[in-house]
């Protein structure tokens, strides 16, 4: 019985290990994605995924990719909140140039410069 409760522990703590999408992603498998996301022909279900994609790019800290998924959304008030917050995590990883490149991208000046102050003052 003993062993039967310990393989079950094991087993959930496994599963919930790997559950969610915490973990960091690499570039590769960030590019993939982004390649993915412009295939859909869908305008908001390309959007959607590009905002995933934009949003797991600047926790993983490859601003790159969260710049270039952030440009391509389509949905201007969609693409501000994307970069507003993509910026400030970059940012908060110690991206800055990259922060500062993805908050240009924000069209609304007040956010714009609201995105800007957070980062200029490391938050």
């Amino acid at each position: 019985m003993k062993f039967v409760n310990l393989c079950a522990l094991i087993l959930g703590l496994a599963l919930a290990a790997g559950c969610g999408r915490d973990a960091k992603q690499t570039p590769e498998q960030l590019k993939g994605r982004l390649d993915a996301a412009m295939g859909l022909t869908d305008p908001d279900k390309r959007n959607d995924a590009l905002k995933a994609v934009a949003e797991d790019a600047a926790e993983s800290g490859v601003g790159e990719i969260a710049q270039a998924a952030t440009q391509r959304i389509t949905d201007h008030d969609r693409q501000n909140q994307v970069a507003g917050t993509c910026a400030l995590k970059l940012a908060d990883h110690g991206d800055t140039k990259s922060a500062t490149a993805v908050a240009g991208l924000i069209t609304d000046p007040d956010r714009r410069n609201e995105v800007l102050g957070k980062i200029s003052k490391g938050r």
